[in-house]
């Protein structure tokens, strides 16, 4: 019954994203942004709108997406999750922190430190470190999650971090590590890659419970 309604407000955030509408596009995200917020529309309704705000929102629907991540609705707390990881304006990374600082169930905790570094954000470092080295609440899954999100940001601070929690976890480091050199390389810091990728071959082949795959992708990255 919902499927033509869907169907047409996607095509409409489609055309608003299109290039030179910019104007159109910023009208569209407000209005979605006021739906998306207003008590008097249906919860499978505000879920299909903040999904459409994923594609065209930017600093416009921080404010909207920030209230319904701190709502009590899972799916919509989860939408809007994933609409400020991808909303280019920097007040979405905050949202994203503070959402962090104060999460507490681990799946949730898991998907704030995973959008945080898909945004590759420096100043998040402090933050997903603590979840590892002062958490009490840590988890496996949590662990692995912050792990992979300082290695797809790899900041010096994220990268010395990784490092020096090498041996704790050198699995899970080791991988975040090879991303880090990766990911220099891609940007054209050989330097930098070469100095991850030199350091966690040296290491790995100190540690027995370093895996094979993790040499050989270290080895790899320097060569």
């Amino acid at each position: 019954d919902r499927y033509s309604a869907q169907m047409e407000l996607q095509q409409l955030a489609a055309n608003a994203a299109r290039p030179g509408a910019e104007a159109e596009r910023t009208e569209l995200a407000k209005v979605l942004a006021a739906k998306a917020t207003d008590p008097a529309v249906p919860q499978p309704a505000c879920v299909w709108i903040v999904r459409q705000i994923e594609y065209i929102g930017a600093a416009e629907s921080v404010p909207a997406l920030t209230t319904l991540l701190k709502g009590q609705d899972a799916e919509l707390k989860e939408c809007a999750r994933r609409a400020l990881e991808k909303n280019p304006a920097p007040a979405a990374t905050e949202s994203l922190r503070v959402a962090l600082k104060w999460g507490v169930e681990t799946n949730w905790r898991i998907g704030l430190i995973q959008s945080l570094g898909e945004r590759k954000d420096s100043e998040s470092v402090g933050i997903i470190r603590d979840q590892l080295v002062k958490d009490r609440l840590v988890t496996r899954d949590i662990a692995e999650a912050a792990l992979s999100a300082l290695g797809k940001i790899a900041d010096p601070k994220a990268v010395a971090f990784l490092q020096s929690y090498y041996r704790t976890a050198p699995s899970e480091t080791g991988s975040a590590l090879v991303f880090a050199g990766n990911h220099l390389l891609f940007t054209g810091d050989k330097a930098g890659a070469k100095d991850i990728f030199a350091k966690l071959y040296s290491e790995a082949a100190k540690l027995p419970a370093a895996p094979i795959q993790v040499r050989s992708a270290a080895l790899i990255g320097w060569a």
